[in-house]
């Protein structure tokens, strides 16, 4: 054999023997080895360390993915994913099952005053009486069980804020020949923090104050959670609401006679039931609140609506 061959032999078989000793070849003496030298693509981790600016990938030491993606490239992909230019309002809605709800999308204002009735947003709602799941919506005053002890709702809205996110009480007053019938609302202005929204604090307030309807809580269907479209403008939100808690009269006035109010029941073991004022939305196919989530005996479907664009 040629000597240069036989030469470059040995030299190889040193070589991997340093490479097998330095990689973490079949040593059992780990705390003597060391990690793998610059180049050493297909050798094995060492204590779960490589070094080099190698990274430690399926007990092999190889080189760190690179990222080619621009942020550039992100941007774009993101926007063609939402659609530059969409021409009506969209929400998706998630619900963790344990009172948290959480809403993305889009909300496209209308080209001028005439398109209010075609794009004024998004959003989501909770009916407040209801027999059964996708049953008619009711209104509090005929709701079976007596809900007049309730005055409004403690939630905390997290994420993003919306640049006008209203908590909204839709009722069925569909208006008169001299008032204009439309829900009442309280623009949220905090996130993190849990705030009361009572129906005493609610107004149509895109009317003029003596154009606005006397809002009749009795009336009330369901709550809502409402993101506002404005003029000329494409707004994409993400926001959850949380830790909704009812907010009950402490006035037993409000409630009637004492002969007269409903006993309230004792929270049972069903893990829905144990706080009084607590809301749970369960999650199922209509995103039902069962009425033991709440001693008031509240309970209605979760729903989502948009404009028709």
């Amino acid at each position: 054999m040629n000597k240069w061959l036989t030469i470059g032999f040995m030299f190889l078989f040193a070589t991997g023997a340093i490479l097998a000793l330095n990689c973490g070849g079949d040593s059992d003496n780990t705390d003597n080895e060391k990690a793998c030298s610059v180049g050493s693509l297909g050798c094995d981790c060492v204590n779960d360390k490589c070094n080099s600016g190698l990274e430690c990938k399926e007990g092999k030491c190889v080189a760190e993915a690179v990222d080619t993606e621009t942020e550039e490239d992100k941007d774009t992909e993101t926007k063609e994913e939402r659609n530059t230019d969409p021409t009506k309002s969209d929400i998706e809605l998630t619900n963790d099952g344990a009172g948290k709800l959480c809403a993305k999308g889009v909300v496209v204002g209308p080209a001028d005053n005439d398109g209010w009735e075609s794009h004024w947003g998004a959003g989501f709602g909770l009916n407040l009486c209801q027999s059964e799941s996708n049953a008619d919506k009711t209104p509090l005053g005929e709701c079976p069980s007596d809900l007049s002890s309730l005055i409004g709702f403690r939630l905390t809205v997290t994420g993003e804020l919306p640049s006008e996110l209203r908590i909204q009480f839709e009722d069925n007053f569909e208006g008169s020949d001299t008032v204009k019938g439309d829900n009442g609302y309280i623009v949220a202005e905090i996130l993190d923090e849990p705030q009361d929204y009572l129906f005493s604090m609610a107004e149509v307030f895109y009317l003029a104050e003596a154009d606005r309807p006397e809002l009749n809580p009795e009336l009330f269907t369901s709550l809502q959670i409402q993101i506002a479209s404005h003029l000329g403008d494409i707004e994409y939100y993400d926001f959850c609401v949380q830790d909704i808690e009812l907010i009950l009269s402490d006035n037993e006035s409000d409630a009637g006679d004492a002969e007269e109010t409903p006993e309230i029941p004792e929270p049972n073991d069903d893990p829905y039931c144990a706080d009084p004022t607590s809301l749970k939305i369960i999650p199922n196919q209509s995103n039902w609140v069962a009425g033991c989530s709440n001693a008031i005996g509240l309970q209605g479907d979760v729903f989502t609506y948009s404009d028709p664009g």
